[in-house]
């Protein structure tokens, strides 16, 4: 059946070695299922962790390092806690995250955050002006956001913003704070 081809003669050979091989190495210990030589395997696994977990927790204490003091306070700065408002009367910086022209409801948009302080109650007012022609605002309060106090959704709009290159700058203002951003530019077509 094989005479024509020497190589699977030579495979069907190995696998039959292998099997003979094979056949010896299970004891009475040891299984050959498969499924209960992966159990018996699961079950020294398991006592070896066991016995080690058992070992550490009968180390001394702080083997692993000093062991906290019991006297010692509560620690009562921790990464939760919001910023601390700032003083009265302080100067806080203001960034313009975003401003330009938006055609389709033929408005300035902007939006703005205050950095360093987190508050409820500020006012943020955006105002836009150029040579020769009115300025144009409009305010929204400020948001308290995770690290500073957002200006969300400032729109300039109406007939005061006429064609050409616009100054736009965004103010804040608090019981406890205020400040200005710089001017950044805006076309309107």
């Amino acid at each position: 059946m094989f005479a024509g081809r020497p190589r699977a003669r030579a495979r069907v050979g190995l696998g039959a070695a292998a099997l003979a091989l094979c056949a010896g190495c299970g004891s009475a210990d040891r299984p050959t299922d498969p499924a209960a030589a992966a159990t018996s395997s699961a079950v020294a696994a398991t006592s070896s962790a066991a016995a080690a977990l058992s070992s550490a927790a009968q180390a001394s204490p702080g083997a692993y390092g000093t062991p906290v003091d019991p006297g010692l306070p509560n620690p009562t700065s921790v990464a939760t806690d919001s910023p601390a408002p700032a003083p009265t009367g302080a100067t806080v910086d203001v960034v313009v995250t975003y401003a330009d022209w938006d055609a389709t409801t033929a408005s300035i948009e902007a939006g703005a955050f205050v950095q360093g302080i987190v508050e409820s109650g500020g006012t943020c007012t955006v105002t836009a002006s150029r040579p020769g022609a009115a300025a144009v605002t409009a305010s929204v309060p400020g948001e308290p956001d995770a690290g500073s106090t957002t200006c969300p959704g400032l729109l300039l709009s109406g007939g005061g913003l006429g064609s050409g290159s616009w100054s736009v700058v965004v103010d804040y203002s608090s019981a406890t704070a205020q400040g200005r951003s710089t001017a950044t530019t805006v076309v309107v077509p």
